[in-house]
């Protein structure tokens, strides 16, 4: 009977484990997220989740810095007027997150398409 139940979950948990990771960033669905990341660098992340671009790890200045694969941060006085990526889309208007996701742990920030 122990070998059933055990089976049984194994089952339930391998087809929920994919609905269960999925997340979602907390900006709207056309925007991008930027921040900090746990590895200690700079990501772009899309609604999905999925990296855009990062910085290498240990580079967590967003503003005109290097990313991998060509995207490029503009600021104003600090603060994030223009992120174009490398597949040239831009977006602006970056205000504060309204929650932290996509592995972001500090500074999250949402920018809209321009």
């Amino acid at each position: 009977m122990k070998q059933i139940f055990v089976l049984a979950l194994a089952t339930v948990l391998s087809l929920t484990s994919p609905m269960v990771l999925a997340e979602n960033s907390a900006c709207g669905i056309e925007d991008i997220m930027i921040g900090i990341d746990n590895l200690n660098k700079v990501t772009i992340n899309d609604y999905d989740c999925r990296y855009i671009d990062f910085t290498q790890p240990g580079q967590t200045a967003a503003c005109n810095n290097g990313f991998t694969q060509g995207s490029h941060i503009d600021c104003n006085d600090g603060l994030i007027s223009l992120v174009t990526t490398g597949a040239g889309r831009r977006y602006s208007n970056c205000r504060g997150a309204p929650g932290i996701s996509c592995n972001i742990r500090t500074d999250p920030v949402c920018c809209s398409p321009v």
